[in-house]
């Protein structure tokens, strides 16, 4: 499709040029008092010209191709982010880059935050991790879903990454609704869930947390921030077990 749709942003450009060099003829002619023959061609002409509009269609045309190309190159980058979401664990720990990770996984659940945030990255220096990368790729999945489903109309997420007292921080805050202090301590049981009917499993953060446990971290929830925070702390290389 994007070969086709920049073949054909070519070719509408060398057709544009002829039909110029077209119009300009057309207008030499009819200036200079043609033969009634070909008056009455270049009439045909005109009429058709003004009941098709040929100038919208050709700006139309235009808009066509570069929205259907940029949508194209969308659909690449997705379906490029679903194989590397979805690329199968080997069992054992990789390095990984956490940003590419996180990168993926926004691709992945974008259609879910654009309309709800504003989404900002603060990328500090932070080491390649040994992990199951599915796995944590998984954890910012559900944080991030979790801080679109708790923002009411539109707000913002922001994502940090830091190294800090030996650990990565992997950092998401939403300016959501938050949650009550009788609530907090329920987050991580099983089927727990602040959503009305129908709208949440409860299982979104006991997996993130039980996949945090498996990678040598652990999930909390943090306050005292312009809005609170879940961060996911991961244990640097040269500490991991």
């Amino acid at each position: 499709i994007n070969s086709n749709l920049n073949l054909l942003k070519t070719y509408r450009d060398d057709l544009i040029e002829i039909f110029r060099l077209y119009q300009e003829l057309e207008k030499r002619l009819r200036d200079q008092a043609p033969p009634a023959e070909l008056k009455e061609r270049l009439a045909k002409i005109r009429e058709l010209d003004q009941r098709i509009n040929m100038e919208q269609i050709l700006s139309d045309v235009k808009d066509m191709i570069s929205e259907s190309i940029e949508g194209a190159e969308r659909v690449t980058y997705i379906v490029k982010s679903l194989k590397e979401f979805s690329h199968p664990d080997t069992g054992q720990p990789q390095m990984a880059n956490l940003h590419q990770a996180i990168e993926s996984t926004l691709n992945i659940v974008w259609n879910e935050l654009k309309y709800k945030a504003e989404v900002k990255k603060e990328f500090g220096e932070i080491p390649a991790l040994p992990c199951h990368l599915q796995e944590l790729k998984q954890v910012f999945m559900n944080l991030l879903v979790n801080a679109s489903q708790a923002i009411p109309q539109r707000g913002q997420i922001l994502l940090k990454t830091f190294v800090e007292d030996g650990f990565v921080n992997v950092q998401i805050k939403d300016t959501g609704t938050g949650m009550t202090p009788d609530q907090l301590p329920r987050i991580f049981d099983p089927f727990y869930t602040t959503k009305g009917v129908g709208k949440g499993s409860g299982m979104g953060l006991p997996q993130a947390y039980g996949f945090a446990r498996q990678n040598g971290g652990t999930l909390v929830l943090e306050k005292g921030f312009t809005y609170p925070a879940a961060v996911l702390k991961l244990i640097e290389p040269v500490s991991y077990t």
